[in-house]
């Protein structure tokens, strides 16, 4: 049986308000162009986890490798709402990697 790779969104959070303290060069997240240093999480997949330890939070974030996680963030900037689907990728890995290889028919 194949281990199921798990992936995250290359977001690094800080309590205690689930602030963005980083965002990883080339991971899902930086890929968006949504989120800024200070900006605070509100919600994932639609589940407020404002109030929540980051303890409570990271196993929503993290997830199957491939699979997407929607993420809500309060703007430091503004105070508004932005809701961006990310694609979860493993550490290192290239947005081109993440995605299917198409099938090749080698039958004739």
């Amino acid at each position: 049986m194949a281990q199921v790779k798990r992936g995250g969104i290359g977001l690094g959070l800080a309590e205690p308000e689930l602030r963005v303290q980083y965002i990883v060069a080339g991971g899902p997240a930086c890929d968006a162009k949504a989120f800024d240093v200070g900006d605070r999480l509100a919600a994932v997949d639609g589940t407020d986890v404002e109030g929540m330890k980051l303890k409570d939070v990271a196993p929503l974030i993290v997830g199957e490798e491939g699979t997407q996680v929607e993420i809500t963030v309060v703007k430091k900037s503004d105070g508004s709402r932005v809701t961006v689907r990310l694609t979860r990728r493993g550490a290192g890995q290239k947005a081109e990697d993440s995605e299917p290889k198409p099938e090749i028919d080698t039958k004739q």
